[in-house]
């Protein structure tokens, strides 16, 4: 019975994560064998999303996992990942955040995804390594995003790789005038 569904997306909507989780469960334990693989997904990822709003972070990570396996190309289930895994796990969210790029449509919400993967990987998981590749790929994308290549020449420096951070750096002043160029160029100089 598909009300069940609505239902449960209804509850979730109006903040009733505790009840959007029983009806959602509910109806993969009543009605899993006739649900679409797409419908299942939705089901768990609707329970991921309550375990998590209710701080059952490695409920939320089990069960969203469970949705992404279900349908790889849902967005919706990298986010829960990405969210149940940050402070702890933050190599793997990581992961999750590069995955999720390569499903999104907008390339602000792209570049979003990549950056919150380089800071993971530099503030939290303290990899610079892991860090400067992900954000050389993001400025690959985006060369005069001042973020992305501002983190990556920090990154690149504390590898000991002067002479990366300073063409970072560099790469950035191409696509600046006057003294926002001229700042960058100094930088630059100054690695």
């Amino acid at each position: 019975d598909w009300s069940s569904d609505v239902c449960s997306s209804d509850l979730e909507q109006a903040g009733d994560s505790s009840r959007a989780y029983e009806v959602s469960a509910s109806l993969i334990l009543h009605h899993e064998a006739v649900l679409s693989s797409l419908d299942k997904s939705q089901a768990l990822l609707r329970m991921a999303k309550a375990r998590k709003g209710q701080g059952l972070l490695e409920d939320a990570h089990r069960l969203a996992q469970q949705a992404h396996e279900l349908v790889p190309e849902s967005t919706g289930p990298l986010e829960v990942l990405v969210d149940a895994l940050e402070e702890k796990v933050p190599l793997e969210a990581a992961e999750y955040l590069k995955r999720l790029a390569s499903l999104l449509e907008s390339p602000a919400e792209k570049k979003a995804a990549l950056l919150r993967g380089g800071r993971l990987l530099q503030e939290v998981a303290n990899d610079p390594k892991r860090a400067s590749a992900l954000l050389a790929e993001a400025r690959e994308q985006w060369p005069e995003d001042e973020e992305i290549t501002q983190r990556l020449a920090v990154c690149r420096s504390a590898l000991g790789d002067a002479a990366g951070a300073t063409e970072a750096l560099v790469r950035l002043a191409e696509h600046r005038t006057g003294r926002a160029r001229a700042d960058r160029l100094v930088q630059a100089a100054r690695v």
